[in-house]
């Protein structure tokens, strides 16, 4: 709760973001990326290019991505560059890259490289893509990361991607890790439509969902399922615009993906314990949700846009 109204408060201040900048830098510790963080979102990026090259129609050598939520560690985007990716469009909707977190990342790939554990991790690997992350390394670093990124084919935008201005049927790959669960449902809706328009029938999209309360991985003292215990009208209170939480379960997601005209081909999830849920009472507002899919804590949905006849 302190850190929740912490977070309320400087999202009501100028410059809010820049303000939980320096609070998770010199604070809580979450600007420095740490070596199992590092191999779980490469993890996390392989497991989309399996995705990619399992489920497509007609999986391309050179594919083009949008990726959204850049946030500060852009690990995905990376990774998909160093895969074979042949353009990365990255969306986020403020400006969380820096400097200091992209010289984290490019180090994390070099020191894998070198160990030898990179292409273990990332089986698609082109190696001869690393020679400008040791560049930029190597150098004393003047340019922005937006300059920087654009030499490895990832355009950085900050922004809305429901409009994205891109041309139709331009991309092969949308992805996310741990972001849909920040995105209020009609505003999700309104983001598949345009994927869709984005897409060919060839095309896929792959997201890693969070449906967990946050705030348990700060506080040990509540479950996953703390924020279920809240009315709509309670979570207000706690909800803030720094890290907005949607409380949206597992079946509105699947409802999200099929009104944004997707079918699911895959999707596997991971469950918290039962006796965590039972430690709570559920609000009115999810009482009418099945167990099963309460006790979902993380989901990989991955589907294609439907033929165009059946939209």
């Amino acid at each position: 709760m302190v850190k929740a109204l912490i977070q309320r408060g400087m999202a009501a201040l100028p410059w809010s973001h820049g303000w939980n900048e320096l609070f998770q830098r010199y604070v809580t510790g979450g600007l420095d990326l740490s070596p199992s963080g590092f191999r779980i979102k490469l993890g996390q990026c392989a497991k989309h290019l399996d995705h990619y090259h399992s489920l497509s129609l007609r999986p391309k050598e050179a594919f083009s991505v949008l990726e959204l939520g850049t946030g500060w560690f852009p690990v995905l985007p990376v990774g998909l560059y160093l895969a074979g990716a042949s353009k990365v469009v990255t969306y986020d909707i403020n400006p969380l890259l820096s400097t200091y977190t992209l010289r984290q990342v490019a180090r994390y790939f070099c020191e894998l490289q070198d160990s030898g554990e990179l292409v273990q991790r990332l089986p698609r690997l082109k190696p001869e893509r690393l020679s400008l992350l040791r560049g930029y390394l190597d150098r004393d670093v003047s340019e922005t990361p937006a300059a920087f990124l654009k030499t490895l084919n990832i355009e950085l935008r900050v922004g809305d991607a429901r409009q994205t201005g891109l041309p139709a049927g331009c991309i092969d790959l949308v992805c996310s890790c741990t972001v849909l669960e920040h995105i209020l449902y009609p505003d999700l809706i309104a983001l598949f439509n345009e994927f869709r328009r984005l897409s060919s029938a060839d095309s896929l999209m792959s997201h890693f969902i969070g449906l967990e309360d946050q705030y348990a991985t700060f506080d040990a003292s509540i479950s996953p399922f703390n924020f279920l215990q809240y009315t709509d009208k309670e979570f207000r209170r706690w909800n803030n615009g720094i890290i907005p939480l949607n409380r949206l379960r597992i079946a509105d997601h699947r409802r999200a993906f099929l009104e944004g005209g997707y079918e699911i081909l895959k999707e596997q999830n991971t469950l918290g314990e039962l006796r965590e849920l039972r430690r709570i009472r559920l609000a009115p507002e999810f009482q009418h949700h099945p167990v099963e899919d309460l006790l979902v804590t993380y989901s990989w949905l991955v589907g294609r846009p439907k033929p165009t006849s059946s939209r």
